[in-house]
Order: structure tokens, then sequence, then C-alpha cells
């Protein structure tokens, strides 16, 4: 099926409350969602900050590539996904501007260990588990079959099926009661949104060398 990705550009006016922003740890990394990067000059140049790009939830390239050369990150958009990445991936403080409310908040210690704790709680809950299930999207840029045969290979001390699918959701995976970990090799931030019982491959590759794939791809 051929896919058309339009993007959708904000209208919201956005006025950077300025006497707030210059509380910031200088320099400022300023990043933003796709709705407002049309306007991300602008936004950088308000506060003398440095313009890194659009980030995603999964890819925080734009920002780690200026990390060492800022204190902070502004994000500019709505919610903390996004800019949640961007805190792990740099380590750095992350405030966030959403125009619709007209505040500034903060990613917060507390939002990046629940995070952690829940890596942690998904990643036991695999090592547990007998009965494994590899998530496969057919989503153009997600699509990892090789990468999950691969590892269903590596899994030696598990039993491991393979689900492909086009659009995800819970009741879905409720559907099959004797999985009893599911392996997500789509969007890496994902198994957020859907509890212990999901892990993201790469967090398995990255904790456990026994599931080394590098010799079976």
């Amino acid at each position: 099926m051929k896919t058309l990705f339009l993007h959708a550009r904000s209208t919201i006016p956005v006025s950077l409350p300025l006497d707030d922003i210059s509380r910031l740890p200088q320099p400022v990394g300023v990043i933003a969602s796709v709705q407002f990067l049309d306007r991300l000059q602008d936004f950088a140049a308000q506060v003398k900050g440095i313009p890194a790009g659009q980030v995603l939830g999964c890819k925080t390239g734009p920002a780690q590539e200026i990390a060492e050369r800022v204190s902070c990150f502004l994000f500019i958009g709505s919610g903390k996904f996004h800019p949640l990445g961007v805190a792990i991936s740099t380590g750095k403080p992350v405030f966030c501007y959403d125009p619709s409310v007209g505040a500034i908040t903060r990613i917060e210690d507390k939002d990046i260990e629940a995070h952690k704790a829940r890596q942690r709680g998904a990643l036991l809950n695999f090592l547990k588990a007998s009965k494994v299930g590899v998530l496969v999207s057919t989503k153009p840029g997600q699509a990892r079959m090789a990468q999950a045969l691969a590892f269903k290979r590596a899994c030696k001390d598990k039993e491991v099926s393979v689900f492909v699918f086009d659009t995800l959701d819970r009741e879905y995976l409720d559907n099959f009661t004797f999985i009893e970990s599911w392996v997500n090799t789509a969007c890496p931030r994902m198994p957020e949104t859907f509890g212990k019982g999901m892990v993201s491959i790469d967090d398995v590759l990255n904790a456990c060398p026994q599931y080394s794939i590098k010799d079976l791809q």
C-alpha cells in the first residue's frame, strides 16, 4: 500500500514567556515537534539558543548532536512523550513549552525513573518467560522481520512465536493468553503504552548478550 505523509503545521500563535525562559541554564538547545518545526529558527532566536531540529519519542538524534554544546533543552510542542526521550538519551534537563497551554514545565527525575523502572520490569518479565511473542510491524521504516527471525534463533531457551501486524492494539495481544512476554521490534517506545508485558528488542539486546543476533542476521 502506498503511503503519503503530510506535515501538519500548527497555526497557534506562539509567544514564548521570555522572562521565564531567561532563567533557564544557558546555552539552550531548542527542539520541536513537527507541528512547530517551521518556526524553530524563530524560537531559537527569541531565546538566543541553538536550533537542533525535530525530535520524536524514539528518534532524538538532532538533540544528541548538540547535547555537549548546551546546558539544557527547550521543547516546543505538547505532551511528555517526545521530550522524555530527549531527557533519557542526552541526560540533560529538558523544559517544555506547550503553546496550547502557555506554560513551561520540566521533565522531572521521577518521570525518567518511572520509565527506567518500567524498562527493568519488562526485561525481568522477559527473562522469566518461557513463551515469547515477537512483534513485527509492516509499516515503512519499522518492518524488521530479519531481525525478528534472527532473534528467534538466538532465543534457544525460549519458545518464540513471531506475530506480524499493521495496526496494533492491546485487545489483539490479549487473545494470545499463552504468551508470557512480548518483544517489540517496531517503535522502541511503544512498550510504554502496553505495560510490563512488553519489552523493546533493543533493551533485550543491550542488556542480555546471550541473545546477541550479530552472527545470525
